[in-house]
């Protein structure tokens, strides 16, 4: 078909797949405007089906190219290519065919001469802000809006047939069996009173419950204690069978109990407290890097520390370090088994390791977590697991006859409906990672089943 037989009244969406969030969202909103969409996270929206020759559909059937610019599509082949092919257009035509979205606050200098003289829309600190003022550039170049069911057309992708299945599904989780529990708290009492110095260094040798400045609570005699302290035991009490001990809640004595042997077990492997329940691995961790078994068995690793960029408006770049955190819970389930729950996070600083405001390490640990979808959070729930148990299959801490067994492999559930990967291609998401460039940060994810022993 000759090229001026083609109407020009597609956007065409570019984006590297860890901005895929915003591009999803994106689509919708214009589709629900009433304008044709491109994106190949979607097959058919209100148009013809994603193209198969993405040049020439660029050339002669887009109206404007839309390209979300972030520090990762700056660096993935596809989107460079795209955004390479849709300037040069803009050159020959004369014509602001690319609308640029600062994604991530990426500054001019951070972008190549061809990118940098282009006016941006930021999405950066704002999508509504950014989604209104894209719109009114859309209408002041009078972009086709040929929908008139845009909104329908939209809410369907969201509301399409079911993508349940009837056959049934493991699911792993982040929650950890107890294999051993001390059915005993055992009471001890200092021969003398303790000051708050003094509890605060027994508090680093020995997980302790205090009563008061005489009386604690353990599940086994101290290691060792400072300044020559000395410990009497004078018996103990089952906290499944009473329901307080010295005036207490049993439940929550030992719950703190379990939280604190936990921390001490952790810092024993070389990991800081970050907090009462909270650990996380130092930034002279190793190599950074844990090695572990996936689900499938197959070796590879996952880092969990690291180093990155920030962009900031008229400022110079700012380098901070995140560290992988594990905080923990005690939960328990219908039938009164208890199991440990790590929830994962990072821990970010400086370079200097201090903490940043609460504002910035929000920005830095969203832009850092972004991509880490659940798979993601489940391989560095599995590398800390085997860490933890030093590759066996359990964990174990305290002291003999009175361990804490806690089984290293995540629960799973077999739960009996799955999910039907091909109506999820139904719903309009097509895209698989390879077709859409994903690269992972060197700083950051896993070399997926390679050997790295």
């Amino acid at each position: 078909m000759p090229e001026e037989d083609i109407s020009r009244d597609h956007l065409f969406i570019s984006y590297a797949y860890e901005d895929a969030p915003l591009a999803d969202w994106l689509v919708r909103k214009l589709v629900a405007q009433g304008y044709r969409v491109w994106c190949d996270r979607f097959k058919l929206l209100g148009g013809e089906s994603y193209p198969r020759d993405i040049d020439t559909a660029i050339k002669i059937q887009t109206f404007r190219f839309i390209a979300l610019l972030s520090r990762y599509s700056l660096e993935k082949p596809n989107p460079t290519k795209e955004r390479t092919l849709a300037l040069n257009i803009a050159r020959e035509r004369h014509e602001d065919f690319v609308i640029p979205l600062n994604v991530d606050g990426l500054r001019a200098v951070d972008l190549d001469w061809m990118t940098s003289d282009l006016t941006f829309i930021p999405f950066n600190e704002n999508w509504a802000s950014g989604l209104s003022q894209l719109l009114k550039k859309l209408t002041s170049l009078n972009a086709p809006r040929p929908l008139i069911d845009g909104v329908e057309i939209a809410a369907n992708t969201l509301s399409e047939q079911s993508v349940l299945s009837d056959s049934s599904e493991v699911l792993h989780s982040n929650q950890l069996a107890f294999v051993q529990i001390p059915e005993v708290i055992r009471r001890f009492k200092f021969v003398r009173p303790i000051d708050h110095i003094e509890r605060a260094s027994i508090s680093q040798l020995w997980p302790a419950f205090f009563i008061d400045r005489v009386n604690v609570l353990a599940f086994h005699s101290p290691r060792k204690l400072p300044n020559a302290l000395t410990v009497i035991s004078t018996g103990g009490s089952a906290w499944r069978y009473e329901e307080k001990i010295d005036g207490v809640r049993s439940t929550n004595v030992m719950s703190s109990l379990m939280k604190k042997e936990f921390v001490h077990y952790c810092r024993g492997k070389g990991l800081l407290s970050l907090g009462r329940d909270e650990v996380y691995f130092p930034s002279s961790f190793l190599d950074g890097k844990l090695h572990f078994a996936g689900w499938d068995g197959r070796r590879t690793w996952v880092q969990v520390v690291g180093q990155r960029s920030a962009w900031r408006a008229n400022k110079p770049r700012f380098e901070y370090k995140y560290n992988l955190s594990i905080r923990f819970a005690l939960v328990q389930r219908w039938n009164e088994q208890y199991l440990l729950q790590l929830r994962l996070g990072v821990h970010i600083t400086d370079t200097d390791g201090n903490a940043l405001p609460t504002r910035s390490a929000l920005a830095r640990r969203k832009a850092i977590c972004r991509s880490w979808w659940n798979d993601a959070w489940l391989k560095r729930t599995m590398a800390i697991c085997e860490f933890l148990a030093d590759g066996k299959d359990t964990i174990e801490m305290g002291l003999p006859g009175e361990r804490i067994v806690i089984d290293a492999r995540p629960v799973t559930y077999q739960v009996a409906l799955g999910i039907d990967e091909a109506a999820l291609e139904n719903e309009g998401v097509t895209a698989t990672p390879e077709e859409l460039d994903i690269v992972d940060d060197e700083d950051e994810l896993l070399s997926d089943g390679e050997s790295h022993d």
